[in-house]
C-alpha cells in the first residue's frame, strides 16, 4: 500500500509538472529558441580562442533559427492553429538543435549541409566574382604580387659564374644582374601601391 502511494504521488507530481510546462509552453519555447542560444553564443564570442565546433554550432543554429522565423511569420502562422501540439513539437526540435548532448545544428552541418554548400560554392563563387568585376580585387591582388615575386627572385643566390660553358648559363647570369638592378624600383612600387580592402601589408611584402 505504501509503495502504491509513493508511485501515485510521483505520478501526480510528474503530471503536475507536465501540465505546468504545457501551460507555459510559450515561455519555454522562447527560452529554448532565443535565451539559451543567445547566452551560449555570447559566452563563445567572449572566449579568446573559441573552439571551431562551437563556432560552427551557433553560426549554423542562428541561420536555421532566422530562416525558420521568416518561414513561420509568412507561411506557418496559417497552419499553426490546425497542427496539434505545434508549439510543443517546435520546442522539442529547437531543444534538439541547441542541447549540448545532441548539438543538432552541428550534426546537420557536417552530416548534411556542408557537402551541399561546397558544391554550390564551387559553382557560384566564380560567377559571383565575375559579376563583381573590378570590385572583386583579383586584378589588384595580381598587380601587388608581381613586385613581391620579382623581389623574391632577386633574393635567390646568383648562378655560379665559374666554368660557364653554355649560353643558357650566361643568360641566367644576365637576368640575375638585371633583376638586382630592378629590385629597388620594384620595392618602391610595392610600397606605393594601394592596399585593397581586406589585404594586409604583410602579404605585400
Amino acid at each position: 500500500v505504501l509503495f502504491r502511494s509513493l508511485i501515485q504521488c510521483c505520478a501526480d507530481r510528474a503530471v503536475q509538472k507536465a501540465f505546468i510546462m504545457i501551460l507555459y509552453i510559450g515561455l519555454v519555447c522562447f527560452a529554448v529558441q532565443y535565451l539559451y542560444p543567445g547566452f551560449e553564443t555570447a559566452m563563445v564570442m567572449l572566449q579568446e580562442k573559441p573552439a571551431n565546433n562551437a563556432l560552427v554550432q551557433w553560426t549554423v543554429y542562428w541561420v536555421l533559427c532566422i530562416s525558420y522565423s521568416l518561414l513561420e511569420q509568412n507561411v506557418l502562422f496559417l497552419l499553426a492553429e490546425y497542427i496539434p501540439l505545434y508549439t510543443e513539437l517546435k520546442t522539442v526540435v529547437f531543444l534538439w538543435l541547441v542541447h549540448p548532448d545532441f548539438q543538432g545544428a552541428l550534426w546537420l552541418w557536417f552530416g548534411k549541409l556542408k557537402g551541399i554548400h561546397r558544391a554550390l560554392d564551387d559553382e557560384l563563387y566564380p560567377k559571383f566574382l565575375q559579376v563583381l568585376g573590378p570590385f572583386s580585387g583579383q586584378e589588384q591582388t595580381a598587380e601587388l604580387k608581381e613586385p613581391a615575386a620579382k623581389k623574391e627572385k632577386c633574393r635567390s643566390p646568383a648562378p655560379n659564374g665559374k666554368g660557364k660553358e653554355t649560353a643558357s648559363e650566361e643568360k641566367e647570369e644576365k637576368e640575375f644582374e638585371n633583376c638586382r638592378e630592378e629590385a629597388p624600383a620594384a620595392e618602391e612600387e610595392t610600397k606605393q601601391a594601394p592596399v585593397f580592402q581586406g589585404q594586409d601589408e604583410e602579404k605585400i611584402d
